[in-house]
């Protein structure tokens, strides 16, 4: 008697029993580091991140007062997932599209190990020591 796993028909195509059986695996995420460094050529800065940084500034002017070095991307699954959830909660919350639409803010720190922080463990209200 043939194993459900060799089991074949006629035709010698494998039979549907066999076929439900069969479990396709799931990838693994690769695990990232928190920080990834990008060249500011790159796609990536140019059309996504410098695009946003210049249509945030008050004044078009003040474009001139600033440059940035260094682009690096941040990768935070927990974060992002406890964003999903919270935004989905929201959702169910009768919050509209408008209100849930993703806005930019921009906050100057002094350290490395300070932005590390942000990063990481994310930004929470009354932390911040400037107040508008």
């Amino acid at each position: 008697m043939e194993s459900p796993a060799q089991s074949l028909d006629s035709d010698g195509i494998l039979e549907i029993d066999t076929l439900k059986q069969f479990t396709i695996p799931k990838r693994k995420k690769a695990k990232r580091d928190l920080f990834e460094t990008i060249a500011s050529d790159s796609r990536e800065y140019v059309q996504d991140i410098l695009q946003v940084l210049r249509l945030s500034y008050k004044d078009r002017e003040s474009a001139r007062n600033f440059s940035y070095s260094r682009p690096r991307l941040i990768h935070n699954d927990q974060l992002l997932d406890e964003y999903a959830e919270k935004k989905k909660q929201m959702r169910q919350d009768g919050y509209t599209e408008k209100e849930l639409q993703d806005v930019y803010g921009f906050l100057y720190v002094e350290t490395e190990q300070e932005m590390r922080r942000i990063c990481r463990d994310g930004l929470h209200t009354g932390n911040c020591k400037i107040h508008v």
